[in-house]
């Protein structure tokens, strides 16, 4: 029945394949990427993934703790104090961000401001809850509110924002860290390396598949036909995990460059 169809009216099959694979294209625009969680590694019956699952259940989910780093020569200076303060009251405008805590905003609460004398501001600042390691970093300590992870990933992205926004002092260097960034900083590698790979992948097979193949076809043109196929399994497998709820993650963006390379 389907042979006599494709043969006896192939342009109808054509243009109901393509509609088919628009929808599942357009479908793709809805895909959600992420980390992979405790839940892609075990099958629900599992008895350690059920014990995980009655944690959450009795416990909820835990405030995150995102920490900023701050690095310098000497971060006692007082542009670096003020710096931080600046930065604080940015991220304290964030949705999400419950408080914030520095050595600087310790001093402020302490003194009443950020004092010109070196001493004095060195001597309030190393009291400061471990918060100075040494004179040559400073932590800025950002509490986030208990929430999804979808909401907790914006949180770390405007938390991002918000650092490369502040402008920093002269010989000034700041990282972030914490569960909630290097969530959202998973998910945006994970983006990065299905686009990559997706790209090279495809280079690569139209390379192969024309130095293989295009002496022993009429048309040259069709040596790209099983990418093509390729192609069109990587729409149908992408466009379908948002109907099923499924997440783009460091586990299944493995599987782009092994169907595409499955014209061989």
């Amino acid at each position: 029945m389907i042979e006599r169809l494709v043969v006896n009216r192939p342009i109808f099959t054509i243009l109901i394949i393509s509609f088919i694979i628009s929808l599942f294209l357009i479908s793709a625009l809805n895909l959600k990427f992420g980390s992979a969680d405790y839940s892609d590694s075990f099958p629900p019956w599992d008895e350690i993934y059920l014990r995980y699952e009655l944690y959450y259940k009795d416990f909820g989910l835990a405030p995150e703790n995102v920490y900023i780093l701050v690095k310098a020569d000497d971060v006692l200076a007082r542009d670096v104090f003020e710096y931080m303060l600046t930065l604080q009251k940015a991220l304290n405008q964030l949705d999400g961000v419950i408080s914030t805590t520095s050595p600087a905003s310790f001093v402020e609460e302490v003194y009443g401001g950020i004092p010109d004398n070196d001493y004095l501001l060195e001597m309030i600042a190393e009291k400061s809850s471990g918060l100075l390691p040494d004179k040559s970093l400073a932590l800025i300590s950002v509490q986030i509110g208990r929430m999804e992870s979808d909401k907790l990933m914006n949180v770390a992205e405007n938390i991002e924002k918000a650092i490369s926004y502040v402008q920093q002092p002269p010989g000034v260097a700041v990282e972030v860290t914490g569960g909630a960034v290097l969530m959202y900083q998973i998910t945006e590698a994970v983006i990065e390396d299905v686009y990559r790979t997706f790209f090279i992948a495809s280079v690569v097979m139209v390379l192969v598949l024309v130095v293989v193949f295009s002496g022993v076809v009429r048309s040259k043109l069709t040596v790209l036909f099983p990418l093509a196929i390729s192609m069109l399994s990587v729409s149908v497998m992408v466009g379908s995990m948002p109907l099923f709820g499924l997440t783009m993650t460091e586990y299944v963006s493995a599987t782009v460059p092994i169907l595409i390379g499955s014209c061989y």
